[in-house]
């Protein structure tokens, strides 16, 4: 017989005298050789669990494979300490010493994806542990047995801080310290860390915990250090953290091993008291800054903006003595001067590096911040500002003479170009009081501000264009409307760096232009200092009409005897030619030239001014 192939038996009997039964017994039967599959999915084999990992203890799935399989029926698993003794297995209750193993049927899923739970299944750490699993099919058939070993462990791992030690710090960018599993080596089958399972946060004593961009975060965000898992050492590297001096910092390592136990969970709450070192980061050097003008890319500013230079001064020791600022303009096209103002007279630039004590000479100096009045300055020049700040316990930021002399130090230095000059705008397409007989596609131009300026902002925003035709209404991107409206163009590119020329683009939809109209283009610029330049009016026509003319002299059709003149009218006129009523609609290029061709029908020959003798006019 085939196996999955499906059987009927039929039985009928005769006697000696040749009479046969009339009823014939029948019954039917699948015949099934072949072995039933089963799976074991969790645990996984070789691999540590807890109980943080370890939620379904054990769970897989079973087949009966065939064209016409009987089906799984049963399926069981057994469960061996492997380190609790001599056979020791589960018995459904507890672990128990065996001849063999103790098999116990499923309790959940189905038997294709089985599951098996037991409440009083606990495990031991730092054993391993066998599950065994085999199926049977209604046919008797048992599968091949599966099984796979993990190991247990619920015992957390620990982390130590070596470096820094707790107390002050004048740096800090790099954590260092060590982790271990098994510290007292006293485990045989610890799961170990990895390199990725240590762990750091730290906290601002008076506000939050780091977050990777701020002290703002509420409970400890914890970033992975480098483990090196042979050496037991793992380091941190801070060098993004912003630290602040005379800020206190608590440091917390925290570690997770492969089973997934964790020193501690991850709130704050959860850190246990004595655990992490507290630092105190203080180096006590003053800081200032220029806060206006302002930094740290060379802003503009024209005499409205700039009437005074302000920054701040902060020392949370021992307070802020002394402010000095260095102010350097620059020679006219970008060249260097090398002079310096002196702070007392308001336009008074000369060589030699000069220091303005704030407030002994001028300005005034404040709790936390310094500000002094701006001298005169000249147009299209570029100046750059130092600061300088002492406190009253002898800490000082300075910046050498070489330094300024040389533009640098520029986490100290703000520079700004002073502007008081207008931009001016000019229209290249149209060309100024031409007539256009086409659809324009766009509107363009250039913007110009001058050597040594501040210049246009490329992209958008800085050139502003009008566009209004005869009648009053402006366009406002999508159509004309009574009312002042400004379009921006949405391309404004440098084409002259030292000059400051520009060129801008506007795309004008086509509806726009309607023939028989005057069209204003008024353009105007503000350069990066705030000068606002004067509107400039530039106009043009939109002539899509075509002139007619007429022959008057001689008559269609007529006959003649002599002629000496050839007579007509040109008309171009958009009332004429379109009827146009609209108000402001009278508007077209006029007439420019008539030409005139003559042919002979005789014999087709065209007037050449002399004679008829061309072939084609």
């Amino acid at each position: 017989m085939k196996s999955d192939v499906v059987y009927t038996l039929r039985a009928r009997a005769q006697d000696r005298a040749g009479n046969y039964s009339s009823i014939i017994d029948s019954i039917t039967f699948t015949y099934d050789i072949d072995i039933p599959t089963v799976t074991i999915s969790k645990p996984l084999n070789n691999v540590h669990y807890s109980t943080f990992k370890l939620s379904t203890p054990i769970a897989g799935t079973s087949g009966d494979s065939g064209v016409n399989p009987t089906g799984v029926s049963t399926v069981t698993v057994a469960i061996r300490d492997v380190d609790g003794g001599a056979n020791v297995w589960f018995n459904g209750t507890s672990f128990v010493s065996a001849g063999g193993a103790l098999w116990l049927g499923i309790n959940g899923g189905t038997v294709s994806d089985w599951k098996y739970y037991s409440s009083t299944l606990t495990f031991t750490n730092d054993h391993r542990y066998e599950v065994h699993a085999k199926s049977q099919d209604n046919a008797g058939n048992t599968s091949i047995e599966q099984s796979v070993t993990f190991k247990y462990d619920v015992i957390k791992p620990t982390t130590t801080i070596k470096l820094p030690a707790p107390g002050y710090v004048t740096s800090l960018t790099l954590i260092t310290g060590t982790a271990d599993d098994d510290p007292m080596s006293s485990y045989n089958f610890e799961s170990g860390l990895g390199t990725w399972t240590v762990t750091i946060a730290i906290k601002q004593t008076d506000t939050l915990w780091w977050d990777g961009d701020a002290f703002s975060g509420p409970d400890p965000v914890y970033f992975e250090c480098q483990n090196d898992t042979n050496t037991t050492i793992w380091q941190y590297n801070t060098s993004g953290i912003g630290f602040l001096t005379s800020k206190s910092y608590r440091i917390i390592s925290r570690a997770t091993d492969l089973a997934s136990n964790a020193e501690f969970g991850t709130l704050e709450v959860d850190i246990p008291s004595g655990v992490g070192i507290t630092i105190n980061f203080d180096n006590d050097q003053p800081t200032a800054k220029v806060t206006f003008p302002q930094g740290p890319m060379v802003s503009s500013y024209n005499v409205t903006a700039m009437t005074v230079i302000k920054g701040t001064s902060i020392d949370n020791t021992s307070g802020v003595k002394q402010v000095k600022i260095i102010f350097k303009r620059s020679g006219a096209a970008g060249g260097e001067e090398h002079v310096y103002w002196d702070g007392l007279y308001p336009g008074d630039f000369s060589s030699g590096i000069k220091r303005i004590i704030i407030p002994d000479n001028t300005g005034y100096l404040y709790l936390s911040s310094w500000t002094i009045n701006c001298p005169e300055l000249l147009s299209n020049r570029l100046f750059r500002v130092w600061v300088e700040v002492f406190d009253n316990a002898g800490n000082k930021l300075e910046i050498s003479d070489s330094d300024i002399t040389s533009n640098l130090a520029p986490s100290q230095r703000v520079d700004f170009r002073y502007d008081n000059d207008v931009p001016t705008t000019i229209l290249t397409k149209p060309t100024p009081n031409t007539a256009v007989p086409y659809i324009l596609t766009t509107v363009s131009g250039t913007a110009l501000d001058g050597i040594g300026s501040a210049g246009i902002a490329e992209g958008m925003g800085k050139v502003r264009l009008w566009l209004n035709r005869s009648g009053g209404d402006y366009f406002n991107g999508i159509t004309w409307q009574i009312g002042r409206v400004f379009l921006e163009p949405e391309d404004v590119t440098v084409i002259d760096e030292t000059y400051k020329r520009y060129r801008w683009i506007k795309s004008i939809a086509d509806w726009a232009w309607e023939d028989g109209y005057q069209y204003g283009a008024i353009t105007r610029a503000e350069d990066l200092a705030g000068n606002i330049g004067a509107e400039v009016t530039n106009y043009f026509i939109i002539d899509f009409t075509t002139p007619t003319t007429k022959v008057i002299i001689p008559e269609n059709n007529s006959w003649i005897k002599n002629i000496s003149v050839l007579s007509g009218t040109a008309d171009d006129s958009v009332e004429n030619l379109r009827g146009y009523s609209e108000s402001g609609r009278t508007y077209e290029s006029n007439i420019k030239i008539v030409g005139v061709s003559l042919q002979r029908l005789s014999d087709n020959k065209w007037f050449s001014g002399t004679d008829f003798g061309p072939s084609e006019p």
